[in-house]
């Protein structure tokens, strides 16, 4: 446990420089917002509380800022230049399973705000990635990984319409080719068994940190921002697993080993007391 500072620390700019300079070396990059929040909570507390939030630290520092302005991923422009970049750094054009090995997310919702991956695939200028039969088969993890991405995505198993919607028609014969049905495959990789792996509170915490991390997010946010994002399965784990989001946001706040909000306010109370 790290020792308590002395009284008005953070409200100097220069202790909190040391701070991050210290947790920069230790990440080999300059932090984010949730990793100083994760790794230093009081540095975190203190960037919104006295130093008019991370931005503007950024700027005091001389560090680029983290986020896109505001409308940068709806240009179409910007769009194209950064799938390029994907693309020269692949040698090909890149699946959503491999943006999200890369840590593009926001690409990936871009992609999708575009009309989806296949028209903006032609609209690059590049031509559909033909998968051979053997890649879809049974001995590979192909198939299953590609599903298991979209039940994520859309908080249940998708149905013969959705693939349509979402441009992968081909998977409705793979998957009665390889497991007779979509019955058979729902037997394999069943809705409940998914929804189920939210039951385990460890599983639980990772997916949401991972979830804040991927959209730069301080907390956890409220029903509809995380509806707004794409991750229908974390609100439903939350109400069917945990009683709601007070009771899950107080677990989280534990797994990160920060103060709970009853907490956080005393201790802000007790400075504001003693200053």
């Amino acid at each position: 446990m790290s020792k308590r500072k002395l009284r008005g620390f953070w409200k100097e700019i220069d202790n909190v420089k040391a701070e991050l300079a210290t947790l920069e070396r230790s990440l080999g990059h300059f932090p984010s917002s949730r990793e100083i929040s994760y790794h230093n909570s009081m540095c975190g507390a203190s960037i919104l509380l006295y130093h008019g939030g991370m931005r503007m630290v950024r700027e005091v520092l001389g560090v680029p800022q983290a986020r896109r302005e505001k409308g940068y991923w709806g240009n179409w422009a910007n769009v194209k230049k950064e799938i390029v970049l994907v693309c020269e750094e692949l040698g090909k054009f890149p699946t959503f399973t491999e943006l999200r090995t890369l840590n593009k997310s926001s690409l990936s919702k871009a992609i999708e705000e575009h009309g989806g991956i296949n028209k903006v695939r032609k609209r690059v200028g590049y031509k559909e990635n033909r998968k051979s039969p053997c890649h879809w088969s049974k001995k590979n993890n192909n198939l299953l990984e590609e599903l298991n991405f979209l039940t994520k995505k859309l908080g249940h198993f998708p149905k013969s319409t959705e693939l349509k919607n979402l441009g992968k028609g081909y998977l409705i014969k793979v998957i009665k080719r390889e497991y007779g049905g979509y019955n058979e495959m729902r037997k394999f990789l069943a809705e409940d068994l998914i929804m189920g792996k939210w039951g385990d509170i460890t599983y639980a915490l990772k997916e949401v940190a991972e979830f804040l991390l991927e959209n730069n997010l301080e907390e956890i946010p409220g029903r509809r921002k995380i509806l707004k994002l794409g991750r229908n399965d974390i609100v439903a784990a939350i109400y069917r697993h945990y009683e709601g989001f007070p009771n899950f946001r107080e677990k989280f706040r534990e797994y990160r080993n920060q103060p709970s909000q009853r907490e956080q306010v005393e201790s802000l109370l007790e400075e504001w007391i003693h200053e």
